[in-house]
């Protein structure tokens, strides 16, 4: 048996392997796991149940919130903090640390997040300025992740692209203006309790490129998933749906000229396939789609139809759609640009589904294919078993009553939605005056009034009131006080004028600024592109108004009067010399003969009407002339 101590007062071994098993043993627990915000739940729920004078179950109290049962009987007996107490004490105090808080909050709102590493630095900068020690130098950096475990409000996210476009585009003041606009809409049709009859239609992209975005592997080893090319090829998929979860037809275009009826194969019910240059949909296909559309609807049912549509060019200046959707009772409704990503009721939640749904189906086919591309046989029976999971009623519905549209709740809108717009506001602020400056209002009478030994009036505005006065003349806002040279001039009432208080020599007052977070982050600020181009926009979103119909028809008239401006400045370049017989120039206004056309010599290249060729030299049957010089 080891002794405890030996000859030397040493402790023994057996002493020295207990000891280090104890320092493992409290060095793997894990303490301080409960929230702090949880705590205090419990103990304000505690104090309530006493003073409605019940008995509280601290057991029940402690399993509800979360929270040790013990720790919660220690805090309710004491002074009831709830704060963690165990630890080391923080090296940045807990004010500091909230503002820290509160700024990425802030910044992750406006849509510029701080990534952890940009948190590490800008802590051990702000500790650098307040001289607080404890952090290393060499990193320059604070310890890693020690922000996120006092701040359990904030996580590490996966942040969702946005464009400028759209950050700046859904802002309040415009999504508040189209609900009010939609809200009178189906009103006046009638449709507010009427789900059926309100449609949304929507384009998406399906990629037969399928990439997962975590999978698991082995550790250390090099991790690969085999995809049928490079990049994929985009096929669309126009669907539409309505708010009672009601499903219209669905059309599928493909990239290219001849359609094979093998890849028809498989089709979910009502859903037909198209043809286009480039794989996207254009006016004619749109219009095709409206056609089957209105066959759709039902035929016993007088009732109006409202149809959501967003800002593409096939939608908004389709005239032969829009004249169609108004002779068959359809109103034509648009909604706002760049905010279909959380106004679009499709986009909400139907192409989500659908798309997570196309990836899983896509990727169990490239690997039973062995990484074979996606032939155009396999896409229809891919995209039925894809568009039947996500194509639910309840997907419909959930759509529509997420972006507020129904049932009718702007309020669906989260606040929070309206933060990255802040970026690009316009701010009409004046600009502030500096600490150090003194503003008092210009005075209604002359700037200097006459001597007067009782003049209270002067030394009671400000103690050095007179003795700026007697020195300095009266300067605009903008001008240097400097020394008066002659007596000072009585001048008309100004703009307020800003007075500087001497210093006083022999004290030099330095004042350090404070350093806080706010002062180490800036907001991002984006001024908006100006320009004196006027674009013409739609006067309504009710694209089947008479108001936007006259808008086309403008627009469609201006177009075309551009157009032939155009083709007559493209003709001028070519035809740079006058007539060889009347020698009137192209594009003369005082040329009579300025609606025929122009013809060459084929010999000489001289340029003639076509009356004046006709009599100066001889035209064959291809249109050729030869001038009677020529001949």
């Amino acid at each position: 048996m080891a002794k405890e101590k030996n000859k030397t007062g040493r402790e023994s071994q057996t002493q020295k392997k207990a000891k280090n098993n104890g320092r493992k043993e409290s060095q793997g627990r894990k303490l301080n796991q409960w929230r702090q915000d949880r705590m205090r739940g419990a103990i304000e729920e505690y104090q309530q149940i006493i003073e409605d004078g019940g008995v509280p179950q601290l057991r029940l109290l402690a399993s509800a919130w979360s929270v040790p049962k013990s720790t919660l009987q220690r805090r309710v007996k004491g002074n009831g903090h709830f704060n963690h107490t165990i630890g080391r004490k923080p090296f940045l105090p807990e004010k500091d640390e909230a503002e820290l808080e509160e700024m990425i909050a802030t910044l992750g709102k406006r849509g510029f997040p701080l990534r952890l590493d940009d948190i590490r630095t800008l802590a051990f900068q702000f500790a650098e300025k307040k001289g607080i020690k404890g952090f290393s130098q060499i990193t320059k950096k604070t310890g890693y992740r020690w922000f996120l475990r006092r701040n359990p409000k904030l996580s590490m996210r996966k942040p969702e692209a946005l464009s400028a476009a759209r950050a700046a585009g859904f802002n309040p003041t415009v999504v508040n203006k189209w609900f009010e606009k939609y809200k009178d809409t189906i009103e006046t049709l009638g449709l507010k309790n009427v789900p059926g009859h309100i449609w949304n239609c929507d384009e998406t992209g399906l990629q037969d490129h399928f990439l997962s975005t975590r999978v698991v592997a082995e550790v250390g080893a090099p991790c690969f998933e085999v995809t049928g090319g490079e990049k994929g090829q985009t096929t669309t998929c126009l669907a539409c749906i309505n708010a009672a979860g009601g499903y219209g037809p669905t059309m599928i275009i493909f990239k290219g000229k001849r359609m094979k009826a093998e890849w028809l194969f498989g089709a979910p019910k009502n859903t037909f396939v198209k043809m286009s240059d480039n794989g996207w949909i254009d006016s004619d296909l749109f219009t095709e789609w409206g056609n089957r559309f209105l066959q759709s609807l039902p035929k016993d049912d007088p009732r109006p139809h409202l149809l959501l549509v967003d800002g593409h060019t096939s939608h908004v200046y389709n005239i032969d759609f829009l004249n169609m959707m108004r002779e068959n009772n359809v109103t034509v409704f648009s909604l706002p640009p760049h905010t279909t990503h959380y106004l679009q009721p499709a986009d909400r939640a139907l192409f989500k589904s659908l798309k997570h749904y196309w990836r899983l189906e896509g990727r169990r086919i490239t690997r039973e294919n062995g990484g074979k591309r996606l032939d155009r046989a396999l896409f229809m029976p891919l995209f039925s078993k894809a568009w039947m999971k996500a194509a639910t009623p309840l997907n419909g519905q959930a759509g529509f009553r997420g972006s507020g549209i129904y049932p009718f709740n702007p309020a669906k809108i989260n606040e929070n939605l309206f933060m990255p717009s802040q970026t690009s506001e316009r701010c009409f602020q004046e600009t502030p005056v500096a600490p150090d400056e003194m503003l008092f209002p210009a005075p209604a009478t002359p700037c200097h009034p006459p001597h007067d030994d009782n003049d209270d009036d002067v030394d009671s505005c400000h103690p050095h009131m007179r003795e700026l006065l007697e020195q300095t003349p009266c300067h605009p806002l903008h001008d240097a006080v400097q020394p008066a040279i002659s007596p000072p001039q009585c001048s008309p009432p100004l703009s307020p004028i800003v007075i500087r208080p001497p210093m006083a020599e022999e004290v030099e007052v330095v004042t350090q600024p404070e350093v806080s977070f706010k002062s180490l982050i800036t907001l991002p600020v984006r001024e908006r592109p100006t320009t004196s181009r006027q674009r013409a926009k739609p006067p309504s979103y009710s694209l089947t108004s008479d108001s936007h119909f006259a808008f086309l028809k403008e627009k469609g008239g201006k177009k075309k009067e551009k157009k032939q401006k155009s083709k007559e400045k493209k003709t001028a370049q070519v035809i740079q010399e006058a007539c060889a017989i009347c020698q009137h120039s192209y594009g003369d206004r005082k040329d009579p003969k300025s609606t025929e056309e122009w013809l060459s010599c084929a010999v000489c290249f001289q340029w003639f009407h076509e009356s004046c060729a006709e009599d100066n030299g001889v035209l064959d049957d291809d249109g050729s002339l030869t001038c009677k010089d020529c001949l």
